[in-house]
């Protein structure tokens, strides 16, 4: 298996377990899936994943550019996604690639024949983070020693390297932070000195109004006043303070003002630094028996965590429904080629960890920053003491971009592990296998299949036959080394060729060579459409006047002959079951080996009849179908493809043929 198209293709051809009821929680692992040769999506997700991450040629072929030290090998990029269909909202499984330069993604499904590149799914700013997150086990190349003591390391002067933007913009904004927390401290630290001044002298004139009360005379009429000095009553309220104060604890009331209106004189001479917020004022109430302390909000992180916190709260569900926008390396806003068959992604995992999708849930509509915790969220992690200031990667992207934007929620998260002792990291370590790998088994002798592929023809013929014969139909069948079988069976291989993306080849007979090397310039284009219109024309050449030909291509991923002809004969029976006088059938078939034992099973199903004289007149009256009585071809688009005798799901679109063809007729 040369590319990923072939790998797809391969586990595909390993039948499916349909039926939901039986779904179990219990996964098969890639070595007991091949033995047993059926599973779930799930298992033939994995299995996809093993064989991609053994994929090695894009790997030699990337270490002969220039930034290969950039390069992440491709077992690193390989991830399986769940989450479900937009069809039928059944769950569902596929595999998700990381493309080289870690633009984008590609998502390629172990079901269907169905692949897409998403351009612009990471951002500029965010590739050298995830780089290094990806690939946390690459060892960094060792610099090259000089000559002499320099080679030693005793006298070495490296010279100093450009420091990158993003890296001068991170530490602008570090600094802003760390000098708005700073100030942030100093000003709190300087009300609670004030605080805890005013208690103290409320302690004092506390102290001394006792004092005064008791030594005052019983009849002087102040008795109540002296009890009123000696309770005080708090509450606790928010999160201010509210104090009831007398009449004798007035004078403190006002000595606060003024301590307070100095204060805020002193903040206001104070320039303000960028990205942190203004502090909010103190609030009294017009009441002077009551003094109101607000919460101070002073950065603008903090004002933006409060506004999302308020657009949650009114609607829980807003950060599932958010729609990122995505740009190329031009800075042009991406435009995907079509859209994907999925409607949600879930999980994403690897040999090293699992993540939970944080975000909206359509795999079009978001980023992948595994490395964010706030979009990806992590579910094996470890407990490290926290290692401090490391020196910066090397692989900081040095571009000229000047929009780079920075994440000020990072940076503050940043700042707040520095004081601790042990952080929680994201493992991103491989996990070694609970079972042993083996080796693939040889494929299925040739002789063996000649042998499969004549009783699937027999059993096929049989089956038509008798069904025809129900309805006193005679059945007539071309010789299977007549031409058009032989053109047929090159149908075959166009198709399989097309899935897998391989390159054809023309063997050269009769020295024709022109007509050799046109079709060999055509197969190596991998142009599948103009190599299917020149087959049409050769194959149009070949049938006799006024003859319409049909034809409906199927493919099976098993070689039993009486599961095919049923699947056939039970599904396909407005397709043979034709009335038109003279009609012959064709039968061609071809089983592809693959190792493991796993074939591809492919036939066409055919039949030619000549066109009634009235027709045939109607087209020689109509000047732009004269083309017509050298033959037509009809190739039926609804293929049977990937066809089960104990699926039910094809049902559906069979039934639609059936109706199709009956209103036709």
């Amino acid at each position: 298996m040369k590319n990923l198209h072939e790998m797809c293709h391969f586990v595909r051809n390993i039948p499916f377990i349909q039926d939901s009821s039986s779904a179990n929680d219990v996964w098969r692992s890639p070595d007991f899936l091949l033995k047993i040769r059926k599973g779930f999506i799930q298992d033939h997700a994995i299995l996809g994943a093993c064989l991609f991450m053994g994929f090695e040629r894009e790997d030699r072929k990337r270490e002969r550019e220039k930034d290969s030290h950039k390069y992440i090998p491709f077992e690193h990029r390989v991830f399986v996604c769940l989450g479900t269909l937009k069809s039928n909202s059944k769950f569902h499984a596929w595999l998700m690639v990381f493309s080289h330069d870690l633009s984008g993604v590609s998502f390629w499904d172990v079901q269907e024949n169905f692949h897409m590149n998403l351009e612009g799914r990471v951002r500029k700013d965010k590739r050298a983070a995830l780089r290094k997150f990806l690939y946390a086990e690459k060892q960094v190349a060792k610099k090259e020693g000089g000559l002499g003591l320099d080679a030693l390391g005793n006298v070495s002067k490296d010279k100093k390297k450009p420091v990158p933007k993003r890296k001068q913009v991170m530490d602008l904004k570090r600094q802003e932070l760390e000098k708005a927390q700073l100030e942030q401290a100093q000003k709190k630290q300087k009300q609670n000195d004030i605080l805890m001044q005013q208690q103290k002298e409320g302690e004092e004139n506390r102290r001394k109004a006792r004092t005064n009360a008791t030594f005052q005379p019983e009849d002087d009429g102040r008795g109540d006043q002296d009890d009123q000095a000696i309770e005080t009553i708090q509450l606790e309220n928010l999160n201010g303070n509210i104090r009831l104060k007398n009449q004798r604890q007035m004078g403190e009331v006002k000595q606060s003002k003024e301590r307070m209106s100095v204060l805020k004189e002193e903040d206001g001479n104070k320039s303000t630094v960028k990205g942190a917020g203004s502090a909010s004022q103190k609030k009294t109430f017009t009441n002077p028996f009551f003094v109101y302390r607000e919460d101070e909000k002073e950065t603008a992180i903090a004002k933006k965590q409060e506004a999302e916190e308020e657009i949650l709260r009114a609607n829980p569900i807003a950060k599932f429904s958010k729609i990122d926008r995505f740009f190329d390396k031009d800075g042009k806003q991406v435009v995907d080629p079509g859209q994907l068959p999925y409607k949600t992604i879930e999980i994403i995992f690897n040999n090293k960890n699992i993540f939970g999708n944080m975000a909206n849930q359509n795999p079009q509509q978001i980023y992948y920053h595994l490395h964010d915790k706030r979009q990806w969220y992590p579910f094996i992690k470890e407990t490290i003491p926290n290692p401090g200031k490391q020196e910066e990667s090397e692989e900081e992207e040095s571009d000229g971009d000047t929009n780079i934007k920075i994440d000020e929620e990072e940076l503050e998260d940043m700042l707040k592990l520095q004081n601790e002792e042990f952080i929680e990291k994201t493992w991103n370590q491989s996990v070694g296998s609970f079972y042993s790998a083996q080796i693939l088994k040889e494929p299925i002798k040739k002789n063996r299949i000649n042998r499969l592929l004549e009783d699937i023809f027999m059993e096929v013929k049989q089956g038509v036959e008798k069904a025809r014969g129900k309805r006193s139909l005679y059945t007539k069948w071309k010789h299977d080394l007549d031409g058009i079988n032989k053109k047929m069976e090159q149908y075959l291989k166009i198709l399989e060729y097309k899935t897998t993306y391989r390159t054809l080849r023309v063997v050269q007979q009769k020295q024709d060579e022109e007509s050799v090397a046109k079709w060999n310039h055509i197969y190596k284009s991998r142009n599948y459409e103009e190599i299917i219109e020149q087959w049409r024309k050769e194959v149009k050449i070949m049938l006799p006047l006024n003859t319409h030909l049909c034809i409906l291509p199927m493919r099976f991923n098993y070689t039993e002959s009486e599961k095919i002809k049923s699947a056939i004969v039970e599904n396909m029976e407005s397709f043979f079951m034709r009335r038109d006088n003279k009609i012959i059938f064709n039968l061609a078939g071809k089983i592809f080996n693959y190792p493991n034992r796993i074939v591809c099973v492919r036939l066409i199903l055919g039949y030619s009849y000549c066109q009634n004289l009235d027709d045939t007149k109607k087209k020689d009256e109509n000047e732009e179908n004269k083309e017509y009585q050298e033959g037509e071809i009809d190739i039926q688009k609804l293929m049977l493809d990937d066809f089960d005798a104990d699926d039910d799901e094809n049902l559906d679109l069979l039934k639609k043929q059936k109706k199709a063809e009956n209103q036709q007729q």
